[in-house]
């Protein structure tokens, strides 16, 4: 069992972070970043928080723990976690649904009360949910086509447009997103970052408001708009898929109040964060 997140002082802020990119890539650690996060731990609340449907939250806490970074699931939120949260809030517990995604994935919605169909042929689903799936076929993609034509509800996990990988960036969730979009005409709502599911859910779990919050993200799009959008104070890290040169031309809406170059600045951002008086406003 991993540690439990810390209690806080009101000085405090809780930090969230991204992990692809961020803390390491692929299964390959970032030492600073280790080392960073270790020492923070010390002293702040930790939760992690990523668009990666593919894993269940124990396998994050195990491949956490075992980088050096003990972790319980429960501080971590995954995009298939929230999907599954949201799911249940809409009353589909009992429902069937068909996954374009992999084994996390579907074990979320196992956990979330739905009945994953995709070894059924005959059956009928009453929800298609997607996300990054790296045994994606022709056969899978029909048939998730099939069911959304036929009145099944669709929802993405993520629109991440790639996926970090030691060898470079792959074909991320939105990927397979957006081929159903396309091929049926359909819109599916997003459930992951930056939509405010996730956050909401960390927010509520470590009982603050979003000023008393921090996240780390490598993806402007996502880990740094949607945290603005929620008001949380925010960190763009580059070690992961935004390079230094794009930082000047990025949207106001992606702009992060700290921005570092490895994870051995953040120390120094949340000193700064946490000696403000302002709160961080929501953007429009």
């Amino acid at each position: 069992m991993g540690a439990r997140p810390l209690a806080r002082r009101e000085s405090q802020l809780v930090l969230v972070f991204d992990l692809d990119g961020v803390i390491y890539l692929g299964d390959t650690p970032f030492p600073q970043a280790i080392e960073t996060v270790r020492e923070l731990s010390e002293t702040h609340p930790i939760y992690y928080l990523t668009n990666n449907s593919t894993r269940s939250r124990d396998h994050y806490g195990d491949k956490l723990t075992a980088m050096g970074l003990p972790t319980d699931p429960g501080q971590v939120v995954t995009s298939a976690y929230a999907t599954g949260l949201y799911l249940q809030s809409v009353g589909a517990q009992g429902k069937t649904v068909y996954v374009v995604g992999e084994k996390g994935l579907r074990e979320e919605m196992r956990i979330a009360g739905l009945r994953v169909i995709n070894d059924e042929p005959q059956a009928k689903a009453d929800y298609v949910v997607a996300g990054l799936d790296r045994t994606l076929d022709y056969d899978k993609l029909a048939a998730a086509h099939e069911h959304i034509q036929a009145g099944a509800t669709f929802i993405a996990t993520n629109r991440d447009r790639t996926y970090p990988m030691e060898t470079g960036q792959i074909p991320g969730g939105g990927a397979m997103v957006v081929f159903l979009e396309w091929s049926t005409g359909v819109n599916a709502p997003t459930i992951g970052k930056p939509e405010a599911h996730p956050w909401e859910r960390i927010l509520a779990l470590a009982e603050i408001e979003p000023s008393q919050a921090l996240m780390v993200g490598d993806r402007p799009e996502t880990d740094i708009r949607g945290a603005k959008r929620v008001g949380l104070w925010t960190a763009l890290v580059l070690t992961g898929v935004t390079p230094a040169e794009a930082v000047p031309g990025l949207p106001e809406d992606q702009r992060a109040d700290f921005v570092l170059e490895t994870m051995r600045d953040l120390p120094a951002a949340i000193a700064a964060a946490e000696s403000q008086t302002r709160e961080p406003q929501p953007a429009d």
